[in-house]
């Protein structure tokens, strides 16, 4: 995250200073160039990233209106760096005194004390930042959890179930989040066992409410053991 984040600010720096560079693929597509030391040492993209950007822009196929395949986000990309309507090249200029006021808010927000974020900028000498950090606290750092997203996980679930199927009692949402967590709909690889949390796997994202009805009364009968 140290690097990360100097990177951003760095970039954010640079736009302040010329908003042009907002609407500069090359500028925006190389903020997080150097993030990442290779085994030979050299300074790279975090290999994740960079595999997940070229997925995104190079590989990920949508339906157009005609049926026909197209790569959406490279061409919202090229549209974007590159644009051929005339509404967007006539707002070219507006964008970039955007882009200035936008990113002067964003390096004002890194660097509010009552926030985190400050704490992992170099340029302010954060405590946690890469700059004021050891090389054997960078290693030791690896492979450690860098967000709270298991905590977050249930929150999710819970309002994807709210949102999926309206009156909905709030106990059996939260439920079927958390035995989706726990692994309570998946099928057992001991076929003899025959245990009620060995029911056949479940896709809750394409459930309709009446395939719901059994996993529901499941929910209401396991939240009903946590509470005991």
């Amino acid at each position: 995250m140290g690097k990360a984040i100097d990177a951003l600010d760095k970039a954010m720096i640079d736009i302040a200073k010329d908003g042009s560079q907002f609407l500069d693929e090359d500028f925006m597509s190389s903020i997080f160039e150097e993030i990442y030391n290779n085994v030979d040492g050299n300074l790279i993209p975090l290999e994740p990233l960079a595999d997940a950007m070229k997925f995104m822009i190079e590989d990920k196929q949508s339906s157009s209106v005609d049926g026909s395949k197209v790569l959406p986000n490279d061409l919202l990309n090229a549209e974007l760096f590159y644009p051929t309507r005339d509404e967007n090249k006539a707002t070219s200029t507006l964008v970039k005194k955007m882009a200035v006021e936008v990113v002067l808010c964003v390096l004002q927000e890194l660097r509010d004390p009552k926030k985190a974020s400050v704490d992992y900028l170099s340029s302010t000498g954060g405590k946690f930042s890469w700059g004021q950090t050891t090389q054997e606290e960078h290693e030791a750092s690896l492979g450690r959890m860098a967000t709270n997203d298991p905590a977050e996980r249930p929150f999710a679930a819970l309002t994807s179930q709210m949102q999926s199927f309206g009156r909905l009692l709030g106990i059996n949402a939260a439920a079927v989040g958390q035995a989706c967590i726990n692994g309570d709909f998946k099928q057992s690889e001991n076929k003899n066992n025959t245990r009620a949390r060995d029911v056949p796997a479940f896709n809750f994202r394409r459930a309709v409410p009446g395939d719901m009805h059994r996993y529901l009364s499941f929910s209401k009968f396991y939240c009903n053991i946590i509470l005991k």
